[in-house]
């Protein structure tokens, strides 16, 4: 592919996006994944990356998401390229509909995984599946910095209560600059997982504020077209405990800036209490 000229839109120590233009004129997407240690040492491993997820998971259920145009790997870094996505980032213009219809499309995402999950291979499966030994690994990782051994028991708790659940598809980060909206909502930057909690919905349900939207909405259009019968007050809690301990881990790992680690530490140290597992 003959990409003639590239702006940064965002740049890590991890990762790259630019905005590309080919030869023809055609605006793209292309992200570079560097292949960097993590700045802690793990016991465990943890290579999940946007690229695979999108051509092993998401593509395979059928969920919508920007075509990958072209990939390469070389020892340096994974480099992918996308269509772009043409309409408002809605983190510069967040608006309430916008949640809504964030709700109907994680709904549906729920909905394909319990109906598709075994076009997946075993191995991806096995991969990006959230278990309780994954927890515990990240947990141990965590209390290098922070002090959270009583959150062992709730671990077993929340597992204890979910295996037997369905498992599905998260996109792992649901925030306003994380939708492209072009009279249709578009999902962009997945870094999710499979298990069997809902901590997609969560984020939408902790973003109401921001935007005075109706929380019973966004639950409402979420059992719509997840086609789930109920999701209790404690189902949605467990999502946002998962999700925090699952932000501060990759946080803490690729060094990113401490504020975003202490508003996720911060931010389980208030869902822990709202929790009766005893």
């Amino acid at each position: 592919m003959d990409i003639i000229n590239r702006t940064v839109i965002k740049r890590y120590e991890y990762a790259q996006v630019n905005l590309a233009t080919d030869s023809n004129g055609n605006k793209l997407i292309e992200k570079i994944q560097f292949h960097i240690s993590p700045v802690i040492p793990l016991t465990f491993q943890y290579d999940y990356h946007e690229l695979e997820m999108m051509e092993s998971i998401i593509k395979p259920l059928e969920i919508p998401h920007a075509r990958i145009i072209n990939s390469i790997q070389n020892e340096r870094c994974t480099t992918y390229v996308m269509d772009f996505i043409d309409g408002i980032n809605c983190g510069d213009e967040p608006k309430a509909e916008y949640l809504y219809i964030a709700a109907e499309k994680i709904g549906a995402i729920y909905s394909k995984s319990k109906m598709n999950m075994n076009r997946l291979s075993k191995g991806i499966i096995e991969k990006y599946t959230l278990t309780k030994e994954k927890m515990f690994d990240y947990i141990e990782v965590i209390n290098k910095y922070y002090n959270m051994t009583p959150i062992y028991s709730i671990i077993n708790y929340i597992f204890d209560k979910y295996q037997n659940q369905t498992q599905f598809v998260t996109h792992g980060d649901i925030q306003f600059k994380n939708f492209i909206y072009n009279n249709d909502l578009h999902l962009i930057d997945w870094s999710g997982q499979i298990d069997p909690f809902f901590s997609d919905l969560y984020s939408l349900i902790s973003q109401a504020h921001k935007v005075d939207a109706d929380m019973d909405e966004i639950k409402k259009r979420y059992l719509e077209f997840s086609k789930i019968s109920s999701i209790s007050d404690e189902d949605i809690l467990i999502g946002g405990i998962i999700n925090a301990i699952r932000a501060i881990f990759t946080l803490l790992i690729f060094d990113c800036p401490t504020e975003w680690v202490e508003s996720s530490y911060n931010e389980l140290q208030d869902l822990i209490p709202l929790l009766n597992f005893h």
